[in-house]
């Protein structure tokens, strides 16, 4: 959707094999998906915006490659549920970056059936919203890491 709509995009992934299949899909380029892509990439301090879909496991590092004025979304916990370590956002985040979440009520991953099970007491899911909330859901969640604009 990204690429659509003209942004330049870096994909991550964990399986070099897949770099062709995103590529094709449109991103200027991918990279190996690790905790600390922030050090490897030349782009760090310069990246707009951040669709994090690996999670709690790489949020201070999608944090610290933004610019000023920069956003992160954090939409997925690919990388488990683990808090982050005494995250403390007024020590971690550079002024002018906005953080947000993107709550999904439906999870594949077979680790998070008590999560699971707590949000089938939520109502609404994705009934009656756009039909955006549901492609997001149907999304590939194995090959899905970190979008950086």
């Amino acid at each position: 959707m990204a690429v659509n709509a003209g942004v330049r995009v870096i994909a991550t992934t964990r399986d070099r094999n897949s770099f062709s299949i995103v590529e094709k899909l449109g991103a200027e380029r991918c990279e190996i998906e690790r905790p600390d892509l922030s050090k490897h990439i030349a782009e760090a301090k310069k990246i707009d915006r951040v669709l994090d879909l690996v999670g709690n496991s790489v949020l201070l590092d999608s944090l610290a490659m933004l610019r000023r004025g920069g956003r992160s979304c954090l939409a997925g916990f690919l990388g488990g549920l683990a808090p982050v370590p005494d995250f403390n956002p007024l020590l971690q985040m550079s002024s002018g970056v906005h953080l947000s979440f993107f709550r999904q009520l439906r999870f594949r991953h077979s680790g998070l059936s008590a999560l699971r099970r707590a949000s089938a007491t939520d109502r609404g899911g994705c009934r009656g919203r756009p039909p955006r909330c549901q492609a997001i859901q149907d999304l590939p969640s194995r090959r899905s890491a970190r979008l950086i604009e």
